[in-house]
């Protein structure tokens, strides 16, 4: 993938760092490019979702995907399948695709699980979730185990925690979480 025209260029300068704006050339349309200029991720990847989806990034929250009904893309990973080289860390550490969905797992077999904030990932960056798990805490209102596990579910939202889709007991709405 080559940085070969400006508006990459710009894009390039800006990923992560909301506070700079966003850095796009107007053209009058707005394609995947410009929505990930304005997610504050870089515009020369192909955003569109491997099953063929586009991911929208209205509502992307410090470059995570969100789809336009609330939510998060994410990319399920069995315990022998390692994140991709080619992953992007958005803080707080948490590993993600180049088109912003999250890369989730469940506990790992070895146990090597490291702690971002309250939430439990793995040590290459997967967030760990538990699809079935019981609610002991919450890290501002979404559902964890006690063992830091996000509690998901791919049901709709009913309730919006800081952008993110969440079901009335604070289960997180993900895409993919099998």
């Amino acid at each position: 993938m080559a940085v070969d025209t400006a508006t990459k260029r710009y894009s390039a300068l800006n990923v992560g760092c909301p506070w700079r704006g966003p850095a796009a050339i107007p053209s009058g349309t707005i394609g995947d490019s410009p929505r990930a200029i304005v997610a504050w991720l870089y515009s020369g990847f192909d955003y569109a979702a491997d099953d063929g989806a586009v991911w929208a990034f209205l509502l992307a929250i410090a470059g995570t995907a969100i789809s336009d009904d609330g939510i998060m893309g994410t990319i399920f990973l069995d315990d022998a399948t390692a994140v991709p080289d080619t992953h992007v860390k958005i803080p707080p550490g948490i590993a993600h695709h180049q088109d912003g969905r999250r890369y989730v797992a469940l506990w790992p077999a070895d146990n090597d699980v490291h702690y971002r904030g309250e939430i439990a990932c793995r040590d290459d960056g997967a967030m760990l979730i538990d699809p079935s798990g019981t609610r002991t805490q919450d890290s501002n209102g979404t559902a964890l185990t006690y063992r830091g596990e996000v509690i998901a579910t791919t049901s709709d939202p009913e309730i919006w925690i800081f952008g993110f889709g969440h079901r009335g007991a604070g289960e997180m709405c993900m895409s993919d979480i099998a």
